[in-house]
């Protein structure tokens, strides 16, 4: 005679149970966000507001890291908001301020903007190139070498496909 026998699992063990099965079933992107430098991310932080669109640089100089601290300025006043200004930050590889070289501040603003919002301290520790209807302003945001030759020449654009430091 072969009887089965049941198994009687606790009610606290079972809500357990419950819980955590729930808890896994709800996992959302946010609670593991992605990296930040996936193009997925950095599309996401410029879309949150239209205006300028950001200029990358295709290939950083060597000794950064991909960009970060992803920002925009002052936005005009008028209905729909429009961005007028946005920023990125270039950290030096792991931080290491040993290599001399500071950390980076690329600003974008329109060229023929009547008030500029990527005017930065010292003329010396800047440069400013155009790309298309963009006015691009380099600066040192940290003490370091205030040798910009890396960034005078860099390939830009405004496509996150061609930006080879996203992943």
């Amino acid at each position: 005679m072969n009887q089965s026998r049941r198994v009687r699992v606790p009610p606290h063990l079972a809500a357990v149970v419950v819980i955590l099965v729930f808890m896994l079933a709800n996992l959302r992107p946010t609670d593991n966000p992605p990296s930040l430098d996936q193009r997925e991310t950095v599309a996401a932080e410029l879309d949150q507001v239209p205006g300028i669109t950001m200029v990358l640089p295709v290939e950083l100089p060597p000794g950064y890291e991909f960009g970060r601290y992803y920002r925009f300025g002052d936005a005009s006043l008028e209905e729909p908001l429009r961005v007028e200004a946005r920023e990125v930050t270039f950290l030096t590889d792991h931080g290491k301020p040993e290599n001399g070289l500071p950390v980076i501040v690329l600003c974008v603003e329109y060229a023929n903007a009547k008030q500029s919002r990527c005017s930065a301290g010292n003329p010396a520790d800047r440069i400013q190139r155009r790309h298309g209807p963009a006015l691009l302003t380099f600066y040192a945001a940290s003490d370091g070498s205030r040798e910009f030759e890396a960034w005078k020449n860099v390939q830009l654009t405004t496509d996150l496909e061609k930006v080879r430091w996203l992943h």
